[in-house]
């Protein structure tokens, strides 16, 4: 009796840890939260699995953002961008961040509220999307 809780627990367990994202991880040890927790930074973007758009490269060394989560439910994004004439324009946000099934929702301090669907967590890559009609956008994350 004792050996078949044992199983029925462990089994438990590893449902429970099993990845519900579309792109994985398959298996963690780790809570979602301990895995989104750190510092991002955005580093490609791809539109239909391509990385240009109209024929233009969707990433540059001249945009930056970053995204800080932090485990008590608060994150900050920073954006900087450098035009071509060297002018540099940044822009940041707080707020708070929760779960709502597979989706991050971010609630910026102005009040706005965003979800964004979680294709992929993992503790090194942090993907997200967007399908705007026939376009399915996928910005990929790195731990800093």
């Amino acid at each position: 009796m004792k050996k078949g809780l044992l199983f029925l627990a462990a089994g438990l367990f590893l449902l429970a840890s099993c990845s519900k994202f579309e792109e994985g991880p398959g298996f963690t040890l780790r809570s979602k939260k301990a895995r989104l927790s750190g510092d991002w930074k955005l580093k490609e973007i791809t539109v239909n699995g391509s990385n240009t758009y109209n024929g233009e490269p969707l990433m540059s060394d001249q945009y930056v953002l970053k995204l800080g989560i932090e485990k008590d439910g608060k994150y900050t994004m920073s954006e900087t961008y450098t035009d071509p004439a060297n002018a540099m324009y940044n822009d940041s946000e707080t707020g708070t961040w929760d779960w709502k099934e597979d989706s991050l929702v971010l609630k910026s301090s102005d009040g706005s509220e965003e979800p964004l669907h979680v294709l992929r967590l993992s503790n090194s890559e942090f993907w997200i999307d967007e399908t705007d009609g026939t376009e399915k956008w996928v910005y990929k994350f790195e731990q800093e």
